[in-house]
C-alpha cells in the first residue's frame, strides 16, 4: 500500500533520533513510518527539506503524487496536504476536556486516537464508527532493563518543563523528603517544542523558571540538569533509574511512561488522564493527587523503603510495556487500512 504520513510540526522528522532534539510527534511521526515500511508498504514524508530514503522511508517535497492513504499527524488538516483515496487524522496530542470541533473532520474517512483518554472524549462528539484507538509506542530495541545499570536511589523526571508537566511537583515532594542520599535527574526543556529557552535553563517562562531554580537551590540531595536529550539517547537513559516522577496533569497517552516503564522504573504517577491509563496503581506504579506534593513524596518514600515491592512493580512496568512496542503499533495501523 503506499503510504503518505503529513504533518504540521516542522521540520518532519528527518529520521535522526540519536542526535536532534526532537519532540514527541517528530518521534511518533518516523517510528511509524519506518515500522510501517518494514510491514512492506510504501511510505513517504512529504515535507520541506532534506529530501531522500533511509531506512526505507521516502522523505519528499512531492505533494502530486495519488496515495492509497494518508496519514494527517496532529491536526486534521494535515490529512490534505496531498492526494489520497483515504483520509486518516492521527491525533495522538489534543485537549481531552473541551468540547470536540466536529467541523475539522469533515471529509476525514477515520480518525485514530493514540489513548484512552483522548478516544473516550471523542467518542462523546463523534460517531464510534469512525474512531478508533491506536496507542503510541517504544522502541524496544534501546529501551529494555539493565539491573546492571540501575541505581536504586536515582529518581528521574523526563518531559518538558512546563507547568502543566510538573516539575515543581516533583522537586516539591523531594524537597518535602529531606533525603541526601537521592540523586535527582532532569531531562527535557521546551526545546522539546522547538522554543528557545534563551538565557533561562529549563523555560522562556521566567516566574515559573525562578520556582524551579528556588527548589533546585532548597535540595539537600543531589541534582543533575541533562537538558534536552536526543531520543535514542534517553531510551537507554531510563534503565539507570528507579523511579519516575510524572505528575503530568495534561498527558494524552504518554510515551515517556511506557519508556521508563520498558526500562523497569517504576512511575510514581498524577492521577488524571492517561496517567490513569498507563499507571494501574500498585501494580505498574503509583498514582498520586494531581498538584498535591505531599501525595508525590509519600508515594516516592514507600517505593524507596520497600525493596520487594519496587522490584516486583518494576517487572510489572516492563511486561506490561510489552503491549506498546511500535512494531505492534505498526500492525494495528496496517491491519486497520484493510479494514476501514
Amino acid at each position: 500500500m503506499n503510504i503518505a504520513i503529513t504533518t504540521s510540526q516542522p521540520p518532519s522528522c528527518w529520521n535522526d533520533l540519536s542526535e536532534k532534539i526532537l519532540g514527541s510527534g517528530e518521534i511518533i511521526l518516523n517510528n511509524l513510518a519506518v515500522q510501517l515500511v518494514k510491514l512492506g508498504h510504501n511510505v513517504d514524508v512529504p515535507h520541506h527539506e532534506n529530501f531522500g530514503i533511509i531506512e526505507g522511508v521516502n522523505y519528499t517535497n512531492n505533494h502530486s503524487k495519488l496515495y492509497d492513504v494518508v496519514i494527517g499527524e496532529l491536526e486534521p488538516h494535515t490529512a490534505f496536504y496531498v492526494n489520497a483515496n483515504k483520509r486518516y487524522s492521527y491525533i495522538q496530542s489534543d485537549n481531552h476536556w473541551l468540547p470536540v470541533d466536529i467541523g475539522l473532520f469533515d471529509n476525514i474517512d477515520v480518525i485514530v486516537l493514540a489513548g484512552e483518554c483522548l478516544y473516550n472524549h471523542y467518542a462523546k462528539y463523534i460517531d464510534k464508527s469512525r474512531l478508533f484507538l491506536i496507542h503510541n509506542g517504544y522502541d524496544d530495541s534501546l529501551c529494555y532493563a539493565d539491573e546492571s545499570k540501575r541505581d536504586k536511589l536515582s529518581l528521574c523526571f523526563s518531559a518538558s518543563s512546563s507547568p502543566s508537566c510538573g516539575l515543581h511537583v516533583a522537586l516539591q515532594a523531594l524537597n518535602l523528603i529531606g533525603r541526601s542520599d537521592i540523586i535527582f535527574h532532569i531531562y527535557g526543556t521546551l526545546a522539546l517544542w522547538h522554543i528557545d529557552c534563551k538565557n533561562n535553563v529549563f523555560t522562556p517562562d521566567d516566574e515559573y523558571e525562578e520556582l524551579l531554580q528556588r527548589l533546585i537551590g532548597q535540595a539537600k540531595y543531589k541534582v543533575v540538569v541533562h537538558g534536552a536529550v536526543p531520543y535514542h539517547k534517553m531510551l537507554t537513559e531510563y534503565t539507570k533509574h528507579s523511579i519516575l516522577i510524572h505528575p503530568k496533569t495534561h498527558e494524552t497517552f504518554g510515551c515517556s511512561l511506557i519508556e521508563a516503564q520498558a526500562a523497569g522504573v517504576v512511575p510514581v504517577a498524577a492521577n488524571v488522564w492517561a496517567c490513569l491509563d498507563r499507571v494501574k496503581h500498585g501494580k505498574t506504579g503509583l498514582n498520586c493527587q494531581y498538584e498535591n506534593a505531599m501525595s508525590f513524596a509519600e508515594g516516592i518514600l514507600l517505593l524507596l523503603d520497600n525493596d520487594k515491592l519496587r522490584q516486583e512493580m518494576s517487572r510489572n512496568c516492563q511486561e506490561y510495556a510489552k503491549n506498546f512496542t511500535w512494531r505492534k503499533s505498526a500492525q494495528q495501523w496496517s491491519d486497520l487500512f484493510d479494514t476501514a
